[in-house]
């Protein structure tokens, strides 16, 4: 590990990754590494001056090229059977790639935030 942890934070498009390369971008003590799925993305991010990566979690291949000297990791998740296979193999990755420390947080899909009306 570096003298500061590089700490990769997935879903760095949507609102939850996206506030937390904000939050972590200002943070002197980490690199932050946006991981997006389209090169056009990751190019945003480098525009921004934040490192980026292509990391899609249904893309196999895309997953340990997207770990290297990763010491830490924000995993965000749907809410789907899919998120089993995605998560499953994103952590056996991460734990041959030597990544440290990892935050898993599984979101749920847009009908199950919505405010529940009782009669």
């Amino acid at each position: 590990m570096t003298d500061k942890p590089n700490i990769l934070v997935l879903g760095a498009t949507g609102k939850v990754g996206g506030e937390v390369i904000s939050q972590l971008v200002n943070n002197k003590n980490v690199n932050v590494v946006a991981a997006t799925r389209s090169p056009e993305k990751a190019q945003s991010f480098k525009n921004k001056g934040i490192n980026s990566v292509i990391l899609d979690l249904d893309d196999p291949e895309t997953i340990a090229p997207a770990l290297k000297d990763i010491d830490r990791a924000l995993l965000l998740t749907g809410y789907t059977v899919d998120m089993l296979r995605q998560s499953k193999r994103f952590l056996d990755t991460a734990k041959h790639t030597g990544v440290e420390h990892i935050v898993h947080i599984g979101a749920s899909t847009a009908p199950t935030n919505q405010e529940e009306k009782y009669d």
